[in-house]
């Protein structure tokens, strides 16, 4: 191929043709900037929406994250009473096991108590038995002594009705 001739017109065609394509170019590039920048806005407005959002979770977050806190007061303060509860229960526990020892011994001493009872009533009607026994011999004996008396009462009168007669 033949070599064509370089002069200043061709030249400036050829410049003016490629700042054509350039301006081409730069067009397409300002608008694909505008489509850029109009997406850019519209990706920003919809991460402002989501940060709104966000923001609004956040809250949410903080306002259940303060009704757990008073929530774990309450669960402290019911700890806190329930093992006091606790410690209450156990000295009562150990009460009631003092009692049920005493009761126990009280019961040894109450049975100890009946056998001694039932000993003394034993006792108690042989010696009634026995005092009726006595008072009947003694009553038969008194009898006999007083019959004896009598006659001899009755000898010393006859005697002396006999001495003044």
């Amino acid at each position: 191929m033949p070599k064509a001739k370089v002069t200043l017109a061709s030249l400036n065609d050829r410049m003016n043709a490629q700042d054509r394509k350039l301006d081409t170019l730069i067009e397409m590039f300002q608008q694909m900037n505008a489509e850029m920048i109009a997406r850019s806005n519209e990706v920003d407005s919809k991460f402002d929406k989501m940060d709104a959002r966000l923001d609004q979770g956040y809250s949410r977050f903080d306002r259940l994250d303060a009704r757990f806190d008073k929530m774990d007061a309450r669960f402290d303060k019911m700890e806190a009473r329930f093992d006091h509860l606790s410690d209450q229960l156990q000295q009562q526990q150990q009460q009631i096991q003092d009692l049920q020892e005493r009761i126990e011994v009280l019961h040894g001493l109450m049975e100890n108590l009946l056998v001694r009872v039932e000993r003394l009533e034993q006792e108690y009607t042989m010696i009634t038995a026995a005092l009726k026994r006595l008072e009947i011999r003694f009553d038969s004996l008194e009898a006999l002594r007083l019959k004896e008396r009598v006659e001899a009462l009755e000898k010393r009168v006859t005697a002396l009705e006999s001495i003044e007669n």
